[in-house]
């Protein structure tokens, strides 16, 4: 229950404000529909950790992403506030005027095609093969996973280990 505490106040500062940075730079961002997105978003961000237990898996699996991507895009547009507002203090000290709408509108694409980026190297895996040396492993060959980013609950992964450390030795 704790860990859903910290999440959800993880997410609800994260939304905030990165929507009251957006309100503040992008003309679009004072509109209702805007607002409503933005909600609808945060929202279903908190409704995939509430999920009743009778929930269809791929239902599960879809909301889970989206809150994957939604706490990263959140997260990435806190770092871009506050890059902003240090440019943004710099140009008061140096006197000269900073196009807000055209840095965060910049800011948004190249955040979108960074979580892009990030979402197709979460489905295409990089494969490796090596080749190890020693006396103990059987002579036929075998395969391995690399599971680091994988987001399996740790009793998974340990019981998962133990399966594969079982067959190797």
């Amino acid at each position: 229950m704790r860990i859903l505490l910290f999440v959800g106040t993880v997410d609800l500062f994260l939304s905030l404000i990165g929507y009251l940075y957006y309100r503040h730079t992008l003309p679009v961002g004072r509109t209702p529909a805007f607002g409503l997105l933005y909600l609808l978003l945060a929202l279903g961000a908190a409704v995939s950790v509430i999920l009743p237990q009778g929930t269809p898996h791929f239902l599960l699996k879809l909301t889970a992403w989206i809150e994957g991507l939604w706490i990263a895009f959140c997260y990435y547009t806190l770092l871009l506030a506050i890059i902003h507002l240090l440019c943004l203090l710099f140009s008061k000290l140096g006197g000269w005027q900073l196009p807000s709408a055209k840095i965060s509108i910049i800011g948004l694409a190249f955040i979108c095609c960074f979580i892009t980026w990030g979402s197709w190297r979460a489905f295409h895996p990089t494969v490796r093969t090596e080749a190890l040396v020693t006396e103990k492993l059987p002579q036929k060959r075998f395969r391995s996973c690399d599971n680091r980013r994988s987001h399996n609950r740790y009793a998974d992964m340990r019981q998962f280990s133990i399966q594969i450390s079982n067959k190797i030795l």
